[in-house]
């Protein structure tokens, strides 16, 4: 018996986009498959919106038909660096985490553009940091629309290695943070990375308890 559905979506220039989908059917509900890069899953990630189509029979008298209006929940990760090692398990926490909460169907998606920024964490993330022993990131941004200032470093040249490397060191622009524990302003770096490539290791010279800094980009 065939099983071929045709998948309507919006195309990159808004006209439809319509292709034939081998299907089949699970506890009632139709499940179809198709590869992660192509333009029905492009077209889906840019508008939920699609429209599916089932029909039967050769004769006029024989023909049927049934139209399925359907959209989805497309969740959008921004990594914090773009090779950040953790993406793909955060991904499959997000999936299970709209699975357990009967949200279907949804698709997790990994976006680089617009580049994430720590300025991005809500108050509501950086209480969660302070109890979590991490240290919030400074804001970079004073207000909404403000410039956030730009690094520049210097790479290694085959040349001139010594002067190469000599540039690639800048201060610190930021002040040293508080002590997400005992809220003292006497610490100190003790490395640009902690437990991750996000996080710098700090000492609280008052409690003398390590903790990481959130870096702020």
């Amino acid at each position: 018996q065939e099983r071929i559905v045709n998948v309507a979506t919006f195309g990159p220039r808004g006209w439809p986009h319509l292709m034939p989908l081998w299907y089949v059917v699970r506890n009632g509900e139709i499940w179809v498959w198709t590869y992660g890069k192509s333009q029905k899953v492009k077209n889906i990630e840019r508008d939920d919106r699609a429209t599916l189509l089932i029909e039967s029979g050769d004769e006029y008298q024989e023909l049927r038909g049934v139209q399925i209006e359907a959209e989805r929940v497309v969740v959008t990760l921004a990594p914090t660096y773009t090779a950040c090692p953790a993406t793909e398990a955060i991904c499959d926490d997000v999936g299970a985490a709209l699975e357990a909460a009967g949200v279907a169907p949804f698709a997790v998606r990994v976006s680089l553009a617009p580049a994430w920024s720590s300025d991005w964490i809500t108050a509501a993330g950086r209480r969660k940091l302070l109890e979590a022993g991490i240290a919030p990131p400074a804001c970079l941004a004073s207000s909404a629309g403000a410039t956030a200032p730009v690094r520049f470093i210097r790479r290694e040249s085959e040349r001139e290695p010594e002067r190469a490397r000599a540039a690639t060191w800048l201060p610190r622009a930021e002040p040293a943070p508080p002590c997400p524990r005992c809220q003292s302003p006497q610490t100190e770096l003790l490395s640009e990375y902690g437990s991750t490539a996000c996080k710098s290791l700090y000492r609280c010279l008052a409690c003398a308890e390590p903790f990481d800094y959130f870096k702020p980009y």
